[in-house]
C-alpha cells in the first residue's frame, strides 16, 4: 500500500564540500530545483554564498496539523533510493533528479511512499528494499472510477444494468 508523505530538503552546515551534494536553487521564477555537486569548488564561501547550504532529502509523515509533535520521519537521505512509475509498471528504478524536482515543484513535495504493517506491532512502517525505500508521485496511485470505499456503489450500479438488460 501508498501513503501520502512529504519529500522534504533540509539544509545543513557541512565541514566541506562534496561531490553528490545536493543544493536547493531558484532556476525559473519561484521554482526552486535540486542540483548536485560535479565538482568541488575552489572557495567553498563563496560557493555557499551563490548556492545556499546543501540539503539532505528527509521523508515525513505530516501527521495531523490539528496535534502538535504527530509529525514523523518516515525515510531519511541515505534510504531515499526507489522510484515506482506507479501502476502501468511493476518495475523500480532509482529515483533521479528530475522525479524529485517533479515531486518538489510538481506537487509542492508531496509524494507516495510504500508501506506495510507491521504483523507483530501492527505499525505502520515503510517497505525497505536493499536499503531503500520507494516514492512515486502524488496521483500515481490514484483510485480508478471505483476507489475501495465504493463496492457497493459499483454493486448497485452493476445490480441496476443487469436489471435493465
Amino acid at each position: 500500500m501508498f501513503q501520502e508523505a512529504r519529500l522534504l530538503p533540509v539544509h545543513y552546515i557541512p565541514d566541506e564540500l562534496e561531490i553528490g551534494m545536493m543544493f536547493l536553487v531558484n532556476v525559473i521564477g519561484h521554482e526552486e530545483n535540486i542540483i548536485t555537486l560535479d565538482k568541488v569548488p575552489n572557495n567553498m564561501n563563496a560557493y555557499i554564498e551563490e548556492y545556499g547550504y546543501p540539503v539532505k532529502l528527509h521523508v515525513i509523515d505530516e501527521g495531523n496539523p490539528n496535534l502538535p509533535e504527530t509529525s514523523k520521519v518516515l525515510a531519511n537521505p541515505e534510504q531515499i533510493g526507489w522510484f515506482d512509475l506507479g501502476a502501468h509498471s511493476d518495475v523500480l528504478s532509482d529515483i533521479t533528479l528530475a522525479q524529485i524536482n517533479k515531486i518538489l515543484n510538481g506537487y509542492d513535495g508531496y509524494c507516495m511512499i510504500e508501506m506495510y504493517e507491521d504483523p507483530e506491532t501492527y505499525e505502520i512502517k515503510p517497505v525497505v528494499y536493499e536499503d531503500k525505500i520507494t516514492l512515486c508521485y502524488a496521483d500515481a496511485y490514484e483510485e480508478d472510477e471505483y476507489g475501495e470505499d465504493d463496492e457497493d456503489d459499483y454493486y448497485e450500479e452493476m445490480d441496476e444494468q443487469f436489471d435493465d438488460e
